[in-house]
């Protein structure tokens, strides 16, 4: 996933940035788990605080791609100051 941000005149607390989101997994055969990394950055246009963060974790997968619950663990990078590790529970619901 890519995209860039602007908030222009109308959002002006909304720096310019480019954001990106790479994420794989492996999932075990037929059952509901998967182990996965994911890459994310956000690079703003003018002078400010980079980041990016490399996570790894495990997926467990209620009801397809329509609902998940997601662990993870890894490291955070923000210009300027000291790395963070980081870890986080993530749910997700997706509705059609």
């Amino acid at each position: 996933d890519w995209n860039r941000v602007d908030g222009g005149a109308f959002l002006t607390a909304l720096p310019k940035q480019d954001n990106m989101l790479v994420e794989a997994a492996f999932h075990f055969g037929k059952g509901r788990f998967s182990s996965f990394v994911q890459y994310a950055a956000r690079n703003y246009a003018a002078p400010a605080a980079d980041q990016n963060q490399l996570q790894a974790g495990m997926a467990w997968w209620m009801a397809g791609h329509n609902r998940n619950l997601k662990f993870s663990v890894g490291r955070q990078h923000t210009e300027g100051q000291p790395d963070r590790t980081q870890a986080l529970l993530q749910f997700q619901i997706f509705y059609y």
